[in-house]
């Protein structure tokens, strides 16, 4: 995880949004290499500003510091919805779910 948990960020008294989104929804390396185990769930601000993340399932270690870039520099969704992401990929992960809480996706 990095930044806030949702829980931290309602304690501070910040209005937040969240989204979870499941390896298995629509993830297809996860389904074709059997590690659909895992989620991502982004939380940020309701100006899309994302301030926390947490990512639990393969690839974890390596999926988090695309958020550590966002934090830092007080990326928006829509903003990081806008890289580009390799098709199969655990990243695709992300990309569902900033697109989920933007309110793109059927997931």
């Amino acid at each position: 995880a990095i930044g806030l948990t949702e829980k931290q960020a309602k304690s501070q008294g910040l209005n937040v949004e969240t989204v979870k989104v499941n390896f298995s929804a629509q993830n297809f390396r996860a389904v074709a290499t059997n590690k659909t185990d895992g989620f991502i769930k982004i939380v940020t601000l309701i100006d899309g500003t994302i301030i926390g993340a947490t990512i639990v399932g393969a690839s974890a270690s390596d999926l988090i510091s695309e958020f550590t870039l966002a934090i830092k520099n007080k990326m928006k969704t829509k903003d990081m919805s806008e890289l580009i992401y390799v098709h199969p990929s655990f990243s695709e992960a992300i990309q569902n779910a900033l697109e989920k809480i933007q309110g793109l996706s059927m997931i």
